[in-house]
């Protein structure tokens, strides 16, 4: 256990603290989110607001869930230079940028960038991580089209718009050659159309239009294919297959779509939301040194350089190792350097040191849980304790499933665990394979391969499409 610490420790010997002495951060918590900014606790609680009046309308009008496993932590940076040195980048027109890691969400906005453009930046990625939780693998135009529809809001009144155009899009809906709709339905994170700037700005403007279509057009009329497509995908069925059973005949659909893109009136939908004061007042305190490093130490293991993060996580470690964030830290640098042995030992230092964050507690038990010899006894205590700070911790249940029903042999009871996972997040993948192993183990074929089918569908990504693939190799391998 010494071996790295130590050499932390004796590392920031010799390496001057990082924290400018002038530098001031203050953090923010209101009831959904926590920001930490360089500016003042006005500027934190305006962006809080913010993100708390988007949730309020997502909720109330869109009906969608905004829990999430992993907490969002909103760093709002007074300059442009401020963030390009926080993740040593050297572009000047960045506005912000979105990070997602196993136990941290950062969402990265500046203060002195437009207002409108600023926040619509930040929602466009919160979008994507509650579009991940409840749907899985949506559609790539359906995931795009969503995350700028609802971020281009307007929520500054009692009487919030839904489904306003972005000038940008209309230009390209205008200007450029449309995709065919088959191509554009067809689009995924490696097509051209998605990855190369100049294309991705016609998907972009065309996924939008095809959202507002659907949930505003022709007076809501093509709401229900939505719907369909929705239901379908909760089914199990693959994105592909969802939206053209849903869509019907395409070819007579297109012509419909793009009659109403050639009509170049998008309809938004008014709905009240009375303003509130869920941000008014919200609680403010200055960090200490060892959290500003602790902070400094997350976002470069996360978006910026890992040796950076790894010295800073070090320091934050040496400045107070009472810090359970400054071992949390420490295991994000280990994790990006891809050394999970140093991400556990720093996991098992926050849980030492009380770490009030759930996700060390879990975190800890889901790498010890590599060990062919696992203390299940232990795990399951740090599991039941991770969901003792927050009992919906959907990644908690599920694996917790598996211990229990490891421990007394009960496959029952951790079926019902995992339900209750898959019940809070029906789009994570790693539920069903935890519930695919449960029924390989219990020898039943056919809910195994159940199982696996409905976490290739919601698997999102070559990483989590190559897990998947793993783990139906070992429950259910082929010659």
């Amino acid at each position: 256990m010494c071996g790295l610490v130590c050499a932390a420790v004796a590392a920031v010997l010799t390496v001057a603290v990082t924290v400018d002495a002038a530098e001031t951060w203050t953090e923010v918590r209101s009831p959904n989110f926590r920001v930490i900014t360089n500016g003042n606790a006005r500027q934190g609680r305006e962006v809080a607001a913010s993100f708390e009046r988007l949730t309020a309308v997502l909720q109330q009008v869109a009906k969608i869930s905004t829990r999430t496993d992993v907490p969002l932590t909103i760093i709002a940076i007074q300059h442009g230079k401020q963030l390009r040195t926080l993740i040593d980048s050297d572009r000047e027109d960045l506005g912000g940028l979105f990070a997602a890691g196993p136990d941290a969400n950062l969402v990265l906005v500046r203060l002195d960038f437009d207002r409108d453009l600023r926040y619509q930046i930040a929602w466009h990625e919160y979008m994507h991580v509650l579009v991940h939780q409840t749907i899985g693998a949506a559609p790539v135009w359906l995931n795009e089209g969503l995350a700028e529809m609802y971020s281009q809001a307007r929520l500054d009144t009692d009487d919030v718009l839904l489904g306003m155009p972005a000038d940008y899009h209309l230009a390209a809906l205008q200007e450029r050659s449309l995709l065919s709709l088959e191509r554009l339905l067809a689009v995924d994170h490696g097509s051209p159309e998605y990855t190369e700037d100049n294309r991705a700005t016609t998907f972009y403007a065309q996924s939008w239009a095809l959202t507002h279509f659907l949930v505003l057009g022709d007076n809501g009329a093509h709401r229900p294919r939505l719907m369909a497509l929705l239901e379908a995908l909760d089914a199990g069925a693959t994105p592909a297959d969802a939206t053209r059973r849903a869509l019907g005949d395409v070819a007579a659909f297109d012509r419909q779509f793009r009659a109403y893109i050639g009509r170049f009136q998008f309809p938004a939908l008014k709905a009240r939301v009375p303003l509130s004061d869920a941000a008014k007042g919200a609680p403010a305190r200055p960090l200490s040194p060892a959290e500003v490093l602790a902070l400094k130490a997350t976002v470069a293991a996360m978006v910026g350089d890992g040796a950076t993060g790894t010295t800073l996580a070090a320091e934050a470690v040496a400045a107070d190792r009472t810090l359970g964030e400054a071992w949390m830290a420490q295991a994000r640098a280990a994790r990006r350097a891809g050394d999970l042995d140093a991400t556990e030992r720093a996991l098992a230092q926050a849980v030492s040191v009380g770490s009030s964050d759930p996700l060390a507690h879990f975190g800890w038990a889901e790498l010890r849980m590599r060990a062919p010899d696992a203390p299940l006894a232990e795990v399951s205590a740090a599991l039941e304790r991770a969901l003792a700070l927050k009992p919906d911790l959907a990644r908690a249940l599920s694996l917790l499933g598996v211990v229990r029903a490891a421990q007394d042999g009960n496959t029952t009871r951790g079926v019902s665990l995992i339900t209750q996972a898959i019940t809070l997040e029906p789009g994570n993948a790693r539920h069903y394979l935890m519930l695919a192993q449960l029924a390989a183990n219990a020898r039943d074929a056919a809910s195994t391969d159940a199982a696996l089918a409905r976490a290739d569908r919601v698997a999102q990504g070559p990483d989590e499409k190559r897990q998947v693939a793993a783990v139906r190799q070992q429950l259910r391998p082929t010659p």
